[in-house]
């Protein structure tokens, strides 16, 4: 994951222009030759805009606190990245389009939407969902692997590894499928003693809720353990 660097204060920024003069570092080239550094300056007539927020898409303004990462590889590598220090820090798949990156994000979807889970339906949903998600990943591999099959115009060991991948992920998505929702508990079911307890509608009410929670806890978990098992 790319590093998160934290700035307590923004900065008014300005165009660095050169002075003409140079700096020597302690650095060389290949060829022996001192590495040196045209020194530039800010220019105070040349203010540049605050950077730009790519959460909330606000601007950073002047003595506010923010952060910055700046991914070495992906679709971003090179390029520093701005939020503010209040807005949420970056998942790794929102620079970096890795088939791990994109398997961490269904799941990270899929645990949020199993945390509001409450029916059967609900966690059917989810199930569906996911699987779809990882189809899709296993058909973004395949394609891949027809493209470079048609360049070639046969198989390679690339193909034949996006294939390997794309068969593990269809597997997975399959198992996935095939789970099913545990049974919803019946009221008839409910551990309550009437003679024992002050019985009233409320306290039947309270009863029943903490027998479904144990039960979408149980379904959580069962449909959780399924997502997290990624073969790949």
């Amino acid at each position: 994951m790319a590093r998160v660097t934290h700035v307590k204060k923004a900065q008014q920024r300005y165009v660095m222009v050169e002075t003409g003069g140079v700096i020597t570092t302690n650095r060389t080239t290949k060829r022996g030759r001192t590495v040196t550094i045209r020194k530039s300056v800010p220019d105070k007539n040349q203010p540049l805009p605050p950077h730009q927020c790519d959460f909330c898409w606000l601007e950073i303004k002047v003595g506010t606190p923010y952060k910055w990462i700046a991914p070495r590889s992906g679709p971003y590598g090179g390029t520093k990245r701005y939020r503010h220090e209040a807005c949420p820090t970056w998942q790794v798949w929102e620079y970096n389009f890795s088939l791990s990156s994109m398997i961490m994000q269904a799941q990270y979807d899929a645990e949020m939407s199993l945390s509001s889970a409450e029916d059967q339906s609900d966690f059917e949903q989810v199930r569906d969902d996911f699987a779809a998600a990882i189809t899709e990943l296993a058909e973004q591999k395949n394609e891949s692997a027809d493209n470079i099959e048609s360049g070639f115009g046969h198989e390679t060991y690339q193909s034949e590894e996006l294939r390997d991948t794309a068969s593990q992920l269809e597997d997975w998505a399959s198992e996935i499928e095939s789970w099913q929702t545990p049974d919803e508990p019946d009221e008839e079911d409910l551990d309550f003693d009437f003679e024992d307890t002050d019985s009233n509608d409320q306290s039947l009410t309270e009863a029943r809720e903490e027998q479904l929670e144990e039960w979408r806890e149980d379904a959580r978990s069962s449909l959780q353990e399924v997502i997290d098992q990624s073969p790949v």
